[in-house]
């Protein structure tokens, strides 16, 4: 069987066929390869700004985030020193109160005392016992 001319077909055909950018393609100018030259140089002159930029806001927050921890320090130990004078103020005010209560106790012991002293047989002075009694619990619960 013989083949016409246009109808012989080759592997290098076929892959023209089927790949058409797999072609070889012409060898590239001065002023293309000058051209793509610059475009290179320009995206990789864009690519280190870029790369300054991040290098430089990084450092940047870097700083900032030692200021805040900086400052974070700061405020933690002024809390602790704030509780500490708390704790300082309540149990002063604690033993305040208990030496309060303790003069309380012993004005009360003493009325107390006074009056088992005091042995009246009249009703009169039973009357006048327990008057002074009242008015020093009223006297003391009103401080």
């Amino acid at each position: 069987m013989t083949m016409k001319r246009g109808s012989r077909r080759d592997s290098n055909y076929d892959n023209v066929v089927n790949n058409p950018r797999s072609r070889q393609k012409r060898p590239a100018s001065y002023h293309e390869l000058k051209l793509s030259l610059i475009t290179v140089r320009t995206n990789f002159e864009e690519a280190a700004s870029q790369r300054d930029e991040a290098e430089q806001l990084a450092k940047e927050t870097a700083s900032q985030l030692v200021h805040i921890q900086q400052k974070i320090q700061t405020y933690q130990i002024e809390a602790n020193e704030l509780k500490e004078r708390i704790a300082q103020n309540y149990r002063f005010y604690a033993v305040n109160s208990l030496y309060v209560v303790a003069e309380r106790m012993d004005r009360i012991q003493s009325l107390v005392d006074s009056v088992e002293e005091e042995t009246t047989n009249n009703p009169m002075g039973l009357v006048q016992k327990f008057k002074r009694i009242w008015l020093a619990i009223k006297d003391i619960l009103s401080e």
